[in-house]
């Protein structure tokens, strides 16, 4: 599809997990997929603690990972929802080794609300 300026593909905003607006973050993908997972959205109380879905499969709770979110481009949806969700458990410092090792795209925002591009993902970058 055009999306302007006579470039092609789909633009993808990634949202700021902390406001669910805009993060400014704009992507331009063709042919591949984008999956975010996150602690904003699918969460509860109990007992005035604050839980969510994504479950830490070795105290099998709600993931205390030090990530709002993640998001990842992958050649298909199957394998960039599991790289998301997996990376978002690892937690802020062993995602970004992780996937600058593995060449995995990675957008993540941390419990402050700080966006971070590793550099597989800066050539997906609309800039203005």
């Amino acid at each position: 599809s055009d999306v302007g300026r006579g470039e092609t593909g789909w633009v993808i905003d990634v949202e700021n997990p902390a406001t669910r607006e805009s993060s400014g973050i704009l992507l331009r993908v063709t042919n591949t997929a984008i999956a975010t997972s996150g602690k904003n959205r699918r969460r509860w109380k109990i007992r005035d603690e604050d839980k969510h879905h994504l479950i830490d499969p070795v105290s099998r709770t709600s993931s205390t990972s030090d990530l709002f979110s993640a998001t990842v481009i992958a050649p298909n949806c199957e394998t960039a929802d599991t790289l998301a969700k997996t990376f978002f458990l690892m937690g802020k410092q062993r995602a970004l080794e992780t996937a600058e090792r593995d060449q995995v795209p990675l957008i993540i925002f941390d419990e402050n609300g700080l966006g971070t591009i590793n550099r597989f993902a800066q050539p997906y970058v609309v800039t203005p």
